[in-house]
């Protein structure tokens, strides 16, 4: 990690650890409320740490006492604020396509925000080993600072899934499909992966519901009793990532052919499903063969439509086979009858 992100983090780890004091982040601020200074010499460091915060661009630092109001801490006397309580909050720098993290609970808490619908190079001021979804970029302090390359982007979940909740179902899946996983696992991994495969878990479903405050989702296929939203195991994240993320990048990669997929996925887990199961660990079970048995349906799908395809390329051929000849039938009508008028009148003439 680079000195200013080490510094800053620093610093708010510090002043929160006092007693009493909280620290909170969004993806625009972070906070430090009910700290205190230790001494002239903590009081200083705030200063500094503010001038560097402005020199590297990362954003506006103001202390605040509870009785002075905005103070400077590179000039207020310490006597004045010895055991006043402050409040120190860190505006963040506003740049397109990136952004930063001080604390991996804020990268956490921020990740079910909207902030991620658009490419992004995040940034977490804390070692661990950098990873990639289709699109975000996830590095300590220092790295890429660009989102990855926009390619084709995969189809919209809620164009698919029917969600009465209005928030199971992500709005995009980019963000949660991984591309480039972690050389080693890291709690900042772990913060990510608990969301992705929540949020994949709810894009492969047909329909999502709450009855009477009991959630339930529905599987489009033979299977139409409800199955029951039950909140999952902590290892559950860990076992599942792979599978789901396997079905939902074969299901959403590709916006054309997204919705048969989609429906061929519903289908067989719906085939598959067993009472007792509950989503979404019932998936751990089930998803690996169901998605088997889906591409395999769809493989014969397009089988079959590439047989349609030929048979109607092949009336197309013969019809207009037909036409050509009944064209060139009627020409010759055509010539043999003028020819024939021209004999006749040629006779005519000589007469």
């Amino acid at each position: 990690m680079s000195a200013a992100g080490d510094i800053l983090a620093g610093l708010l780890r510090d002043l929160s650890a006092r007693e009493g004091a909280a620290i909170s982040e969004t993806v625009g601020i972070c906070r430090v409320d009910e700290t205190i200074c230790a001494d002239a010499e903590a009081l200083a460091r705030l200063g500094e740490v503010g001038r560097l915060v402005a020199a590297e661009g990362l954003g506006t630092l103001k202390v605040y006492g509870t009785f002075s109001g905005e103070i400077d801490p590179a000039t207020h006397p310490y006597e004045d604020l010895e055991t006043e309580p402050l409040r120190v909050v860190l505006t963040k720098a506003s740049e397109p396509g990136w952004c930063y993290f001080l604390t991996e609970a804020g990268f956490a808490a921020s990740l079910r925000d909207d902030f991620v619908a658009e490419p992004l190079a995040i940034w977490v001021a804390t070692t661990f080993a950098p990873f990639a979804s289709m699109t975000l970029t996830v590095a300590p302090w220092g790295g890429a600072r660009t989102p990855p390359e926009a390619g084709t982007p995969p189809e919209r979940p809620r164009k698919l899934v029917r969600d009465l909740t209005h928030g199971r179902t992500p709005p995009l899946i980019g963000p949660w499909l991984l591309t480039t996983p972690p050389a080693t696992g890291s709690a900042v991994f772990d913060a990510w992966s608990a969301v992705a495969v929540e949020k994949l878990a709810f894009s492969l479903t047909y329909e999502v519901r709450s009855v009477d405050g009991e959630e339930r989702v529905v599987l489009k296929g033979p299977r139409a009793t409800p199955v029951a939203v039950v909140p999952s195991s902590s290892d559950w994240p860990t076992q599942i990532r792979e599978p789901l993320t396997e079905a939902a990048t074969w299901v959403y990669a590709a916006p054309r052919e997204a919705e048969a997929r989609f429906l061929f996925l519903n289908n067989h887990l719906s085939l598959d499903w067993r009472d007792g199961l509950h989503w979404p660990d019932g998936l751990l079970h089930l998803l690996p063969g169901s998605l088997a048995s889906a591409r395999e349906s769809y493989a014969f799908h397009l089988q079959d439509q590439s047989k349609d395809a030929l048979k109607t390329l092949g009336d197309l051929r013969k019809s207009l086979q037909d036409e050509v000849a009944r064209a060139q039938a009627a020409t010759r009508d055509l010539l043999s009858a003028l020819w024939r008028d021209l004999a006749v009148a040629g006779v005519v003439l000589a007469l």
